[in-house]
């Protein structure tokens, strides 16, 4: 853990120690080529800016601001932003349904004076909400609270009003699905967070040399508290790509885990098991190229990824090897190659 982090009692003293540090930060993955790296230091400045706005707006210490933003990228500044203000996040999934539109409804009933911060994909789910339901009149009057945090963030101007937290203010709100009932909110201070992730940390013995890569919506508090906040507070590089992203590709996670040579990982079991499924799938369509009889050798190499703990003997090792070597598929190398990396190491 970094030395600078021993005084940290607040969210805002964590991401104060931040100030002009360039070399360590997130790297946001929006597909698998397009990538952003933006550092910690960088995240502090345009945070800042970022509040000044939420201010003109009307946001003040104690409000809440419900997130209905897919960029994970926004998603992170809105937070900063809101924590140097003294104004509570409250994360919110996406999802355009009629669960959703009931869901975000309640939540802004148990709130005192609830904003919603939202992206070109949020506020469009909103409109769609209104469009469907408009007998809603709750509902409806959400319009006025709902602030555009992707037509903010370019208008550089001046830098918000930093308030000064404790450590028992609360930080955000954490709420339940409400698949099971009205959704239920936590209340989570500086102090509790700060305590879940340096008692996580330990536990995990992360250092700020490791590098953390994520795919968890930062909705759940796994992927915001476990994966991007102790990352933060240890100093470790990160790395997070959408949760759609992860589901449309799930090779795309063990391909980045190896390009970037990642030190530690989460996942739920059903995201392992949705990577195995598919990266067995993809060995198959490509072993079709192949003779019978390494097929069914490969298969047979494949079918062991199914097994978190098979042990790949040293025949089969030497065999894989070869058959890398050999290969002309440039595409099938590298799933070989990936193949061999995930049983042998």
């Amino acid at each position: 853990m970094i030395a600078n982090k021993r005084d940290v009692s607040t969210l805002v003293d964590l991401i104060q120690t931040y100030e002009g540090v360039k070399e360590k930060g997130t790297t946001f993955i929006f597909e698998e080529d397009i990538e952003e790296f933006l550092s910690y230091g960088e995240l502090y400045e345009q945070a800042r800016k970022l509040l000044y706005h939420l201010q003109k707006k009307g946001l003040k210490a104690k409000d809440e601001a419900v997130f209905q933003i897919m960029n994970i990228k926004s998603f992170i500044v809105s937070f900063w932003a809101c924590v140097l203000g003294g104004i509570v996040p409250v994360p919110v999934s996406i999802e355009n349904n009629e669960e959703h539109k009931i869901k975000l409804q309640k939540i802004m009933d148990l709130l005192s004076n609830p904003y919603i911060i939202a992206d070109e994909t949020g506020s469009k789910v909103i409109e769609d909400h209104i469009i469907k339901y408009p007998e809603e009149l709750q509902l409806s009057s959400l319009v006025d609270k709902i602030i555009r945090v992707d037509e903010l963030q370019d208008l550089y101007e001046d830098n918000g009003r930093i308030f000064e937290s404790s450590s028992e203010d609360i930080a955000m709100i954490q709420f339940s699905s409400g698949s099971t009932g009205n959704p239920k909110g936590v209340l989570l201070s500086h102090k509790n967070i700060l305590a879940n992730s340096q008692a996580l940390a330990s536990r995990l013995n992360w250092t700020n040399k490791d590098k953390l890569l994520n795919w968890i919506t930062l909705t759940h508090n796994m992927g915001m508290i476990a994966c991007y906040l102790t990352s933060v507070l240890v100093g470790m590089n990160q790395y997070h790509m959408p949760t759609s992203l992860f589901i449309a590709n799930p090779v795309l996670w063990f391909q980045k885990i190896n390009t970037y040579r990642i030190d530690a990982v989460m996942s739920p079991n059903f995201g392992i098991k949705h990577f195995l499924m598919n990266f067995q799938d993809k060995m198959a369509n490509d072993c079709r190229t192949h003779n019978s009889a390494k097929s069914k050798k490969i298969n047979k190499l494949v079918d062991m990824s199914y097994d978190m703990g098979a042990m790949i003997s040293d025949g089969d090792a030497v065999f894989l090897e070869k058959v890398i070597d050999q290969e002309k598929n440039l595409e099938l190398k590298e799933a070989l190659k990936e193949l061999d990396e995930f049983l042998c190491e």
